[in-house]
């Protein structure tokens, strides 16, 4: 059984869960847990596919795992991966085990025993999206090799690795920014002033990938000086202090170039 919780520690840092076997059962409305569990190098999964998908599965999420490690210069973790049946099954256990995460369609947290989750949902055949798994697996990377990221870091690097590793431009992505005009200024500065937990809506997520993507590209940035800003900070150090001590530049200087860079980038 996945491990579950009674509270998350989110200001400890990374959100972490107590292991309590016996909730699923004494809350009721438990949900449907994965029948099939295979193990490979970086990976304990658990899902319903036949063992033989099931090891294809967890062989391509290992291999994604040691990619994106290998990018980020750390070593692969090994979290648990659970692929619930369906949408309602995934809420129903992320109610029980990270109540921060209840209403995701994916989520990666850690647990008081020392473990490292991964939960996200099936889709036809019985395989999850590979956008949302690739997605919660960079996260799994960061919660394992690095203290908690500002919030557009840790999102816009997981939104970069959707589509695989190495990461690339995503056209829709891209022009959805671009329709954004002048407001992506603003938009920006006030997401890179965002401090850890802080809540980010469908727009802070497009930013976050546009702007971590175009410092990964840009020639006085790339990402070797983006993976400073993984480096652990002073927990009474303001966000956009961080931003500009990382990065040599500050918010607002740095948004004209953004908004440059996004009109003139080719899909």
């Amino acid at each position: 059984m996945p491990p579950a919780c009674y509270s998350v520690l989110a200001l400890a840092g990374w959100p972490r869960c107590a292991v309590c076997a016996a909730l699923a059962v004494c809350l009721g409305c438990a949900p449907t847990f994965p029948a099939t569990r295979v193990r490979v190098t970086n990976v304990e999964l658990h899902c319903d596919l036949p063992p033989a998908e099931a090891n294809d599965l967890a062989a391509d999420a290992g291999a994604f795992l040691g990619g994106v490690s290998q990018y980020l210069q750390v070593a692969p973790p090994s979290p648990r991966v659970y692929v619930f049946r369906n949408g309602r099954s995934l809420r129903l256990y992320l109610r029980r085990a990270c109540p921060v995460f209840s209403e995701r369609t994916g989520a990666c947290f850690k647990t008081d025993d020392g473990g490292l989750v991964v939960a996200v949902s099936a889709g036809p055949g019985g395989r999850p999206d590979p956008h949302d798994l690739r997605h919660e697996l960079t996260h799994a990377v960061l919660a394992a090799r690095f203290a908690p990221p500002m919030p557009w870091l840790d999102e816009g690097l997981a939104q970069l690795f959707e589509n695989g590793c190495p990461p690339g431009v995503d056209d829709n992505r891209l022009a959805r920014l671009r329709r954004m005009g002048t407001g992506l200024d603003g938009r920006l500065v006030e997401l890179v002033s965002k401090e850890r937990h802080a809540q980010l809506d469908g727009t802070d997520y497009l930013v976050a990938w546009g702007v971590t993507w175009f410092l990964l590209n840009d020639r006085a940035f790339g990402r070797k000086k983006l993976l400073r800003c993984l480096e652990p900070g002073l927990l009474s150090e303001k966000a956009a202090h961080r931003f500009r001590r990382n990065l040599g530049e500050t918010p607002q200087a740095l948004a004209q170039r953004f908004r440059q860079f996004v009109r003139t980038a080719s899909p």
